[in-house]
Formats: C-alpha cells, structure tokens, sequence
C-alpha cells in the first residue's frame, strides 16, 4: 500500500511484475539525475578553483615583480570543457586564459587574422582586434618582424608581421595612454599609476617602473636611453633618464609665465602663437629634436645631453598627431594647414616641413580638408593619406594621388608604413587593417 500512495497515485500499475520494472525505471532516473548534478557540480568547483588559482598566481606575480607569466595548457582545455557549462563561466575562463596567453606554447600559435581580401590588388588583412581598445601608439621593431601594440587597458602585445601570430603579451591591468619605443627598451605610461613602465623588447620583462608625478604624455626614440614626459597641463617638461629610472632634475623646463626668457632667443613664424605649454610631444627617430603643439602652433626644442632648448616656434598646424621621415628629415601634420602666406586661404592639403626649419615647406601633399592620418614610406618616397571616403590614399613623391581605397568605414586613427615600403598598418575606431600594396 505504501508502494502504490508514493508511486502509483492513481492506481495505473497492475501486478508486481509491473512495480518492479516500474520501480527500476524511476531508479535509473534518479540515478541519472544524481550524476549530472555531480557532474555539474565537479565541473564548477574546478572552474572557480582554476580561476581563483590563475588570479592568485597572476598578483603574485605582480607583485613580486616577475614578468611574463607562462602559458598552462591545463587553463586552455579548462576553457574550453567550460563551454559546456554555461555562458556566463566560459566568459570568466576566457578572461582568466587572456592573462596567461603570453610567451610562446598555445600563444605561439595563435593568429589574430579573421578575414583576407583583394581591392584592386592590394592585399587586405583584417585582424580580431577592436580599433577603439588600442592606443593609438603602433610601432615597428628595427628589424619590421614584431608590431607592438597596446590596449588602453593594459595589455602589450607583440604580434609577427604578415602572419599576426601573438608572440608574447604582458597584462599590466591598468588603464594606460602611450607605447613609445626607446633604446632601453618600450616604454608604457601608465596613467592610472602615474608610472612609465619600461619592458625588454625581446622577452617583455619589466626592467624598471619610474613614478612621475602628475604626468600626462610621454615621448621618446629607439636612438636615445631618455623620455620626456609632460604635465597634464602642459606647464612642465621632464627629462627622465631611462636607466637610473629617474627624472633628471636639471633637465625641467617650466613652461609658466613667470619663467618664459626662452622666448627671447626662439626663432619665431610670423602668424606662430607664443610657446607657453606643451601638448602631444613627439620626438625624431634620431632623438635630436622634441616637437611639440600649443595655440594652434608647432614648437621645436633641441636635445643636448639631457637638456632641452626651445629654438623655434613655426606656422599653425594641423590638430592631428605629428609624424615623421625615418630618416628625421622631414615632418608632417594631417588635417589642414592654414597658409604660409599671410593673404592666403586655409587649405585641406598637407604641408611637409624640413625638421630643421619648419618654416619652410618642402612640398604639399594633395589630402582633403577630412584627412585623419598620414604617413612616410621611406623606402620609396611615397606618402599615405586617409581621409573619411577613402580609408587609403597613395600619393607619389610629389604628393600627387595615385591611388584610392575604400577598404573599411571609421575614421583613421593612425596609419603606419612597414620599413620595407608598399606595407601600411590601418588603425581606425573599429579595426586593425594591414594592407599590402601591389
């Protein structure tokens, strides 16, 4: 009687022989229902246990100072036994697995490149990167082999040219603004911190962290072992010595009112606004000169030693990024210049500058009021321009258009030519692109 009130409510089952089958189906349920609990269960203690064990290793780390963490191979099949659980802990191993992916095993092996293409036979590659995570700070090593680039957030990473296969990356967790490249090794300001952070090129190790207080941009060259680093108010300039890791306090220069005599002895444009601060620094691929923006104007000071000597201040420029010939000769500024003439007109073209003597235009490359980027091919004279309709613009040594592309849609936030010419790496807000000309 008790068999038939907990399972056979309704008397349906019939005879013993019909319990008994009965009672083994509900058995075998039960049994079945008890092992994918534990099942479950199993895999999600693992799961937080895993993670809490990478993240415990990885501050660890932090830390004590290490470097690149290596890769587990255990945390990879984790992630992906994880799939299977459910979606919100297949995010948290994939953000655990993103720390570890580093130097060389799984990592290795792992290419950014999702989608290739033919535009009137240039070849286009586009990478599994989202354009507004990176800093707008890509460089080339010597040798063109590696890109290194960094996302706003902290991650460095150091992609093979062509095949974009990930090396090796650093997470440093940290909000961060600037990658610059020095002879001591790159260089990543770390704003949250105030700290720059220099890494080995060749292994990502942290080498040193220099704490300056109150910076906001930074700047540097793979010819010197300095960084000049400016205040967020563009008031003050810091010469910071990359191997003692400290700032260099003879080398300050107070940009405030009450200490401008530099302004006696600098050589000014005559439609220049007065240097008074400092914005957007950038430095010449040989560290001879710091260039630098205020009041709509471009600035030049000279490096002697670990000094800086304000000597001329030139015409007013575009509001994009300054780039440079590798060979430190000639400069350019995107997005329009107003003239070197006083009677005539703002213009949409670029001028080109002699590094030397900006106030003289060497030649005027053909770009649209619109442009956002552009840069130097050094190895063949050429010129790369990109403006909203046209993502690539080629132009010929005399700055002429030659060709068009129409490659992806968002503005340009940096175009960067490979050393060995007809080779240009597009930042835009939304992608990575590498483009091969023919």
């Amino acid at each position: 009687m008790a068999f038939a009130e907990r399972n056979d409510p309704k008397g349906i089952i019939q005879g013993s022989e019909d319990k008994r089958r009965y009672t083994g189906a509900v058995s075998i349920r039960k049994k079945k229902s008890r092992y994918i609990k534990v099942w479950i269960a199993a895999g999600t203690i693992a799961l937080v246990a895993g993670a809490a064990l990478v993240i415990h290793h990885f501050m660890a780390e932090e830390e004590s100072g290490n470097d690149v963490s290596p890769v587990n191979p255990t945390l990879v099949r984790l992630g992906a036994r994880a799939s299977h659980v459910n979606s919100f802990k297949q995010q948290v191993i994939d953000e655990v697995q993103d720390e570890w992916l580093g130097d060389g095993g799984v990592a290795g092996k792992r290419s950014l490149i999702t989608e290739k293409s033919i535009l009137n036979n240039a070849r286009i590659t586009t990478l599994n990167i989202y354009g507004e995570d990176l800093v707008p700070s890509l460089h080339w090593s010597n040798d063109g082999k590696s890109l290194y680039l960094l996302e706003n957030r902290g991650v460095l990473r150091d992609l093979t040219e062509s095949s974009f296969i990930l090396n090796k990356q650093f997470n440093i967790s940290r909000n961060c603004t600037k990658l610059e490249r020095s002879a001591e090794g790159l260089l990543v300001l770390v704003k949250d911190s105030q700290e720059i952070w220099v890494f080995d090129e060749q292994s990502f190790a942290v080498k040193r962290k220099i704490s300056v207080p109150g910076i906001g941009d930074i700047c540097s060259s793979p010819s010197i072992f300095l960084a000049f680093g400016v205040t967020e108010n563009g008031e003050q300039i810091y010469t910071i010595d990359l191997i003692k890791g400290e700032v260099v306090n003879s080398g300050q220069i107070d940009l405030r009112e009450n200490n401008r005599d530099y302004l006696e002895i600098m050589r000014r444009h005559q439609k220049s606004a007065s240097f008074g601060k400092c914005f957007e620094p950038a430095l010449t691929p040989d560290g001879q000169f710091l260039f630098c923006k205020d009041g709509g104007s471009l600035h030049r000071l000279s490096i002697s030693h670990d000094y800086l000597i304000p000597e001329e201040s030139g015409p007013p420029i575009g509001s994009r990024r300054i780039e440079f010939s590798a060979d430190s000769k000639l400069l350019a500024i995107p997005g329009g210049h107003a003239p070197v003439e006083m009677d005539q007109e703002w213009t949409g073209q670029t001028h080109v500058f002699d590094v030397k003597d900006t106030h003289l235009v060497v030649l005027t490359i053909s770009t649209d009021r619109d442009t956002s980027a552009i840069t130097f091919d050094s190895s063949n004279g050429r010129f790369y321009s990109s403006n909203s309709e046209h993502s690539l613009v080629v132009h010929d040594p005399q700055g002429a258009k030659l060709e068009e592309y129409k490659i992806r849609s968002g503005e340009t936030k940096q175009l960067l030519a490979h050393p060995d010419g007809k080779k240009i790496m597009m930042l835009s807000k939304k992608y990575l692109v590498w483009v091969e000309l023919p």
